[in-house]
C-alpha cells in the first residue's frame, strides 16, 4: 500500500505547491487553515488520520467532495467561508492532479457556486450521482442535512 502520511505531511506538500504558485501569504495561510478543516472533517466522518498516497482517490472523489459540500454548506450563515473552502478544494485537488494522484477533479463539482440558491443545485447533483450509481444511502438523514442546508436568510 505503500508509506503512509499524516495530514501535516499532505498539506506541507500542498504548501510548497502554492509557494511555488506564489500565492500571497494571506491566501496561503487561508488555503492551509481551509484544508485542515477538511482533513479535520475527514477524521470525524471516516475516521481516517493518515494516507498512503495511493489511498487518496478513495477519500478525494465527487461522492466525498458532495458529502463535504453538504456539510459546510449547511451552515446558512458562513456562506463566505463556504466558498472559501469550495476555492480552497478545488485548488487541493488541482494539486492531487499535478502529483498524479487523482486524474480529475472532483471540486469541480464547485464550479459557480455563487448564491446561495445554487447550493440547492450541488445538492440535489450529489444525491442525484448517488441515485444513480445505486449507493443506498439514509433518506431522513439526507433530508434533514438538505433542509437544514437550504434554508435562506
Amino acid at each position: 500500500m505503500g508509506e503512509r502520511y499524516n495530514f501535516f505531511q499532505i498539506e506541507a506538500e500542498f504548501k510548497k505547491y502554492l509557494s511555488a504558485e506564489n500565492v500571497s501569504s494571506v491566501t496561503l495561510k487561508n488555503y492551509c487553515s481551509d484544508l485542515r478543516y477538511f482533513f479535520s472533517w475527514l477524521k470525524f466522518t471516516y475516521g481516517v488520520e493518515e494516507l498512503s498516497f495511493s489511498d487518496i482517490p478513495n477519500y478525494i472523489n465527487s461522492s466525498t467532495m458532495g458529502e463535504f459540500a453538504a456539510y459546510i454548506g449547511s451552515d446558512i450563515n458562513a456562506e463566505k467561508s463556504a466558498k472559501r473552502r469550495f476555492s480552497t478544494m478545488r485548488k487541493f485537488c488541482s494539486f492531487c492532479i499535478d502529483q498524479k494522484w487523482i486524474t480529475t477533479n472532483p471540486a469541480k463539482l464547485f464550479d459557480g457556486i455563487k448564491e446561495v440558491d445554487e447550493r440547492k443545485n450541488v445538492i440535489a447533483f450529489y444525491l442525484d450521482s448517488k441515485r444513480k450509481n445505486g449507493a443506498s444511502f439514509d433518506l431522513e438523514y439526507q433530508n434533514k442535512i438538505l433542509s437544514e442546508f437550504l434554508i435562506t436568510k
